[in-house]
């Protein structure tokens, strides 16, 4: 018998709307510890709101995120602490050195 761990992040029925228009639509998926995840789609898609809602940088209009079978408002500093996101865009000032 296999054990399936439980969901690091789990996001249960999550729609975002952006006034009349709606990026997500009831979007349910579990993520597991050490699983990766890749998206893929068109310009568009929701991906970039996705992960914006993921790394807590946005709220769903509707549903609910979990971190650890928690919600993410009862576990904000832990979901910080543990949440790494990488994006393609950087956000250092040009005229800057790293």
């Amino acid at each position: 018998m296999t054990l399936t761990p439980s969901p690091l992040i789990a996001l249960e029925a999550v729609t975002k709307r952006f006034g009349y228009r709606t990026i997500l639509h009831q979007l349910s998926a579990n993520i597991a510890p050490g699983e990766s995840v890749l998206l893929l789609g068109n310009n568009g898609a929701g991906k970039s709101t996705l992960l914006r809602l993921i790394s807590s940088l946005s709220r769903p209009t509707s549903g609910q995120l979990l971190f650890q079978g928690k919600p993410y408002a009862d576990c904000h500093m832990d979901l910080l602490q543990n949440l790494g996101v990488i994006s393609h865009e950087s956000r250092l000032y040009p005229d800057l050195s790293a």
